[in-house]
C-alpha cells in the first residue's frame, strides 16, 4: 500500500510539474554547429557559408551566436554585390517540442534583409543610405506567431541578405539569436478531471494512514 501510495503521489506531483514550466527550444542560432544551415547566392553574389572568426569593425555580436558571412576575415575581405540567401530548416518536433508558445529571434545584418517563414514575410529592414544594415547592438528582435505559419513537420526560415556595392570593404554578414519556448500541451477537461481525482485519492489516503498512526 505505501508503494502504490508514494507512487500515486509522485505522479501527481510530475504533472502538476509539467503543468507549470516551458521548456526553451535548442534551435541553431548562427556560427555554431552549422546545423540546419545553408547559403544561396544569386544576382552576383557568390561563396560559400563561412563562420567568422575576425568580425568587421563596427559590428556588433550577441552571445551564444556568431557571424556568418563568405569569408572568415570580415576585416579584409569583401563579399561581391548580390543577393545572399542564408537558410535555416528546423523541425520543433524532432527538437522535443510539443506545444510551442512563443517564437521569436534577434538579428544583425549587413546589407538590407528581407525574412520569411513558411512563404510568409516576419521581417523587413531596408539598408539606410549609407548600406550598414543593422550591424550593431541593440539587434532587431522578430517575433512570430507559432500558431498562425509553423508547421508541424519541418520550417524553413529565410533570411534574403543584399550586400550592396560600395567602396572599400565590403562584407556580407548575417547574425541570428533564436528565443523559441515551448509550453506543456494542456489536458482536455476530461483528463484533468482524472488526474484531479487520482490526486485526491492520493490525498485521502495518506491522511487515513496519518490518523490510524495518531490514534
Amino acid at each position: 500500500m505505501k508503494c502504490v501510495l508514494s507512487l500515486v503521489l509522485g505522479l501527481c506531483l510530475a504533472f502538476t510539474s509539467s503543468l507549470a514550466n516551458a521548456a526553451l527550444i535548442p534551435l541553431v542560432n548562427t556560427g555554431l554547429s552549422g546545423v540546419g544551415w545553408s547559403l544561396s547566392t544569386s544576382d552576383g553574389g557568390s561563396g560559400s557559408l563561412t563562420t567568422v572568426s575576425n568580425p568587421n569593425l563596427g559590428w556588433g555580436l550577441m552571445p551564444g551566436s556568431n557571424w556568418y558571412s563568405t569569408t572568415s576575415n570580415t576585416q579584409i575581405n569583401s563579399s561581391a554585390p548580390g543577393l545572399y540567401t542564408f537558410k535555416y530548416v528546423f523541425n520543433p518536433t524532432a527538437l522535443g517540442a510539443t506545444n510551442v508558445s512563443s517564437f521569436s529571434f534577434d538579428m544583425l545584418h549587413d546589407d538590407s534583409i528581407v525574412v520569411t517563414l513558411t512563404n510568409s514575410i516576419v521581417g523587413a529592414d531596408a539598408a539606410v543610405a549609407s548600406g550598414a544594415g543593422k550591424v550593431s547592438i541593440p539587434p532587431t528582435t522578430v517575433n512570430i506567431d507559432p500558431l498562425k505559419i509553423l508547421l508541424n513537420g519541418s520550417n524553413t526560415l529565410t533570411f534574403a541578405v543584399r550586400n550592396l556595392a560600395l567602396g572599400g570593404v565590403n562584407p556580407v554578414g548575417l547574425n541570428v539569436k533564436f528565443n523559441v519556448q515551448d509550453a506543456p500541451v494542456v489536458p482536455e477537461p476530461a483528463s484533468m478531471a482524472l488526474w484531479g481525482g487520482i490526486c485526491g485519492l492520493g490525498l485521502v489516503v495518506r491522511r487515513f494512514r496519518s490518523k490510524k498512526r495518531a490514534l
